[in-house]
């Protein structure tokens, strides 16, 4: 028989793996960060901006900014005399989260199940990690790379 979880926002835990799961991703397809690029000289700014679904605290922006190095081949925002062959790359990924059970489900996370334990009749809660099978769902449905603005998966109930 199968249980319907009910949908508990993401920890902030949770959304920081899917988070780094994003930036994993985006650097491992972007061409800038092949094993035959070489950078004499560069300098980085990784922004990540929360665009909260909370009237009283709507977004929440965290910027890191490369420090630099003794060897000045990494350098602090923004690199100074550049070269005219200098070039600039920027890349962008957005993920809107509709439904974090298919997140978690995504991201390999554990879906908490609440209970009553028949032994004491007192509620407990229990992680439980389910593949997309478990779900009903096919790998294509959860292949992290679909992200979650498809609006049938989005607004989707799983049962487990």
């Amino acid at each position: 028989m199968a249980d319907t979880i009910p949908n508990k926002p993401l920890t902030g835990n949770e959304l920081s793996t899917i988070i780094q799961s994003d930036v994993e991703r985006m650097l491992a397809h972007d061409g800038m960060m092949l094993e035959y690029m070489s950078y004499g000289r560069v300098s980085y700014i990784v922004t990540v901006k929360l665009l909260l679904d909370n009237p009283t605290f709507p977004e929440h922006t965290i910027n890191i900014k490369a420090k630099g190095n003794k060897e000045q081949t990494i350098v602090m925002p923004p690199v100074k005399d550049v070269s005219p062959e200098a070039v600039r790359v920027g890349r962008q990924k957005s993920r809107t989260i509709n439904n974090p059970n298919l997140e978690r489900l995504k991201h390999g996370l554990p879906i908490e199940k609440t209970f009553i334990d028949p032994s004491d009749g007192k509620q407990k809660t229990q992680a439980l990690k389910y593949t997309a099978a478990d779900a009903g769902l096919t790998e294509a449905d959860v292949n992290p790379d679909n992200g979650s603005t498809d609006k049938e998966l989005a607004q989707m109930e799983i049962d487990l």
